[in-house]
């Protein structure tokens, strides 16, 4: 994928420039809570608990659109849609690997965010 379909970086050098010496760590901050996420979410998959998946793949999702990370935001949404979608009968599979898509999304969108503030 381009990186554009990671990071929307005309927006991150906006915010780069209000943000001044806040922009390093807003981005270790976000990529420090994704990472607990990510964990969060395995447990709730392991767990059978869709409701939380639900829970945290929103709050995931809104925080990853406050950055512009696209690809998180996009990925997080349908993992949100899906299991707000199953409450009465998930399919753990289907919702595993949009966590695994998820995954893979935020390791390259960790790589580029990192990239910008070394």
């Amino acid at each position: 994928m381009p990186v554009e379909e990671y990071v929307d970086n005309e927006s991150l050098d906006m915010l780069k420039d209000v943000m001044a010496e806040e922009f390093e760590e807003l981005l270790e901050l976000y990529v420090e809570d994704a990472s607990q996420h990510l964990q969060d979410l395995d447990q709730a998959v392991a767990d059978g608990d869709c409701s939380a998946v639900t829970k945290i793949s929103h709050s995931l999702k809104g925080a990853s659109s406050n950055i512009y990370a696209r690809c998180m935001a996009a990925t997080c949404l349908e993992l949100e849609d899906a299991s707000r979608g199953m409450t009465e009968n998930p399919d753990w599979d289907q919702l595993a690997e949009l966590l695994n898509r998820v995954k893979a999304c935020y390791q390259e969108t960790r790589r580029l965010l990192l990239a910008l503030i070394a």
